[in-house]
This record gives C-alpha cells, sequence and structure tokens, in this order.
C-alpha cells in the first residue's frame, strides 16, 4: 500500500501537462488487461453484459473526444469536488465524491464500461481533478476533460487504423468500452476478394449461422487483410440479442451491403 501511495505522490510533483499525459497512459495500460480478461470471460460463456460503442457514426467519434469530456468533467468531477471542498472535505473523499457518481452512471450501461471506465476511469479522472483543483479551477477542469479526450481518442483511434489498413468499413466492436477489441473482418467473404451475391429481392444475403466462414478455408482472406482469432471463437458462441458481440453479426451484413452498394 506504501509503493501505491508514493507512486501518486509522485504525480502531485509534476507539472499539468506532464501529469496529463501521463496519468492518460497509465488509465490505458491499467484498463487493457482488466478490459482483456472480461473479454475472456464472456468468451468462455460467463455471460459478461456490455454495450455496443458505434464506431462506425463519425458524430459519436466527434463527441466522445469534444463534448464527452467536458460535459462529465463538469458533472462527474467539477461539481462532486465543489460540494466536498464546500464541506470541507479531505481530499481522498473528494475523490470518493466523484468516484461514486461517474462509476454509477457508466455501470448503467454494462458490467465492462462500469469496471473499466466507471471504476478505474474514474478513479483516474477524479484524481486529477481533485489535486489540481487545490491549485486552480481552470487547471484542474483542462488536465481532467483533456486527459479524458485522449483517452477517448485512443479508443477511436484502433478501427481507425484497421479501415486504413482494410478496404470500407470492414471492422466491428465489442467486448468493455474502455478497452475496445477489433475484430477486422476481411473485405470480402468470397474466395477471391469479389463483391457478395445479391438475392433476388436485392438485399444482400445474410452471413451463415455460425460465421464460420470467415476464417475457413474457402474465404481465407490475404495476408495483408486483418482479421482476428476472436471472430472464429466468437462464431461458435449463441449470439445474444443486445449483447455487444452480437455486433459481430449486425457490421458484417453491414459491410456486405456497402460492397454492394459501391
Amino acid at each position: 500500500m506504501n509503493w501505491i501511495k508514493a507512486h501518486f505522490q509522485r504525480y502531485r510533483e509534476r507539472t499539468p501537462w506532464a501529469f496529463c499525459w501521463r496519468i492518460t497512459l497509465e488509465y490505458l495500460f491499467v484498463s487493457i488487461p482488466v478490459a482483456i480478461m472480461l473479454l475472456i470471460l464472456d468468451i468462455i460463456g460467463l455471460d459478461i453484459p456490455d454495450r455496443h460503442l458505434p464506431l462506425d457514426d463519425p458524430f459519436f467519434m466527434a463527441d466522445s473526444v469534444t463534448l464527452t469530456p467536458i460535459v462529465e468533467t463538469l458533472i462527474f468531477q467539477a461539481f462532486p469536488v465543489w460540494l466536498a471542498r464546500k464541506w470541507k472535505a479531505s481530499f481522498s473523499f473528494q475523490v470518493f465524491a466523484s468516484l461514486v457518481p461517474f462509476s454509477l452512471a457508466h455501470a448503467t450501461k454494462g458490467l465492462g464500461s462500469g469496471i473499466c471506465a466507471g471504476l478505474i476511469g474514474g478513479f483516474y479522472f477524479a484524481f486529477t481533478y481533485a489535486h489540481w483543483r487545490a491549485q486552480s479551477r481552470w487547471t484542474a477542469f483542462w488536465t481532467t476533460a483533456l486527459s479524458h479526450a485522449l483517452h477517448n481518442g485512443a479508443l477511436c483511434a484502433i478501427p481507425a487504423i484497421v479501415l486504413l489498413c482494410g478496404n470500407g468499413p470492414s471492422w466491428t466492436v465489442a467486448g468493455p468500452p474502455a478497452t475496445i477489441v477489433a475484430l477486422a473482418l476481411p473485405a470480402s467473404s468470397e474466395p477471391n476478394g469479389s463483391p457478395p451475391a445479391v438475392t433476388s429481392t436485392g438485399s444482400p444475403p445474410l452471413p451463415p449461422t455460425p460465421l464460420v466462414p470467415l476464417l475457413s478455408t474457402e474465404s481465407k482472406p490475404s495476408p495483408s487483410r486483418w482479421t482476428s482469432i476472436a471472430a472464429g471463437v466468437i462464431s461458435h458462441r449463441e449470439r445474444r440479442p443486445g449483447h455487444a458481440f452480437t455486433s459481430l453479426h449486425s457490421y458484417h451484413v453491414k459491410r456486405q451491403e456497402y460492397l454492394v452498394t459501391t
């Protein structure tokens, strides 16, 4: 416990910018193994509830790195810390007062979000704001909001990188939102890269159930295409309505529609 206190004490001796980018990286590195563990537990059948993130929506991605960090900093960090300071609460209680509502708000979106974004992210953002609030409201606000924006931006960058390495919207997202697992599908499910066939109704056919051909010998993607072994694992699991992994099916359909229309 002493080494944890010493670790965060060193943060309190840093300049605002050095504090900001280091605390953001630490948040990512702490949440990644937790998110992977939750993903593994879900794959083996423990049914970890979580939300789907619409990372194919540019408005959502823009909002997550602009408006959301500002609003959440005001609601979940600035206001609770202001109340705690008004009652002359200790530094630890100020962090706690910010952590609780932030965690509860994210827990309503799923267990993965509650743990990775709510508890872990909530602690780092609360610690950031409470520390810098002792010096300046503005410093507390911009360090916390920027750390939040950098974290969300890093998550949004993962599918963006996949898009640059693939052809069209050939990715899907599953897992705890604090650490996104990008499941990049091959650009086409046909062996020679040709667009999928169109049914007599004019709509593209649905992918088979389960989605085994994604990794089968008949539809093996070229080495330059991004794919994920996790897709093959998930394909053997029963798809549950409303679950994050259901996006593997829905995005595959949307990808087919994109290839047909273009």
